[in-house]
């Protein structure tokens, strides 16, 4: 069972994203999480290997990084990501071994 975490769980996305993830047996919803939560101590009390973040561009950058700074796999659902900042998890990513996509 692969444990996620919805970022950005109260809106449209996020909703669809935790129904979407409860249908499936491979999958279990560890958290849902959005503005004011603290998605670092979240990723570490839950154990989660996957974070869906489906937020706003103006905090998809930084949302990445905690992400993969706490040891868990970012699945990114926001748009408005620059060259520079997809170069920057990308190196980011590698140094901590963990996989991610931005969609």
């Amino acid at each position: 069972m692969i444990k996620v975490i919805i970022n950005g769980a109260k809106g449209r996305m996020g909703r669809e994203a935790v129904q979407a993830i409860n249908n499936d047996s491979e999958l279990e919803v560890v958290a849902q999480c959005d503005v004011g939560d603290d998605l670092s101590a979240l990723i570490k009390a839950t154990q989660a290997q996957v974070v869906v973040d489906l937020t706003i561009a103006s905090a998809g950058f930084n949302n990445t990084k905690i992400i993969l700074n706490a040891g868990a796999c970012p699945v990114i659902g926001t748009s408005g990501f620059q060259t520079e900042q997809v170069k920057i998890l990308q190196a980011l990513a590698l140094d901590k071994k963990c996989g991610g996509l931005i969609a």
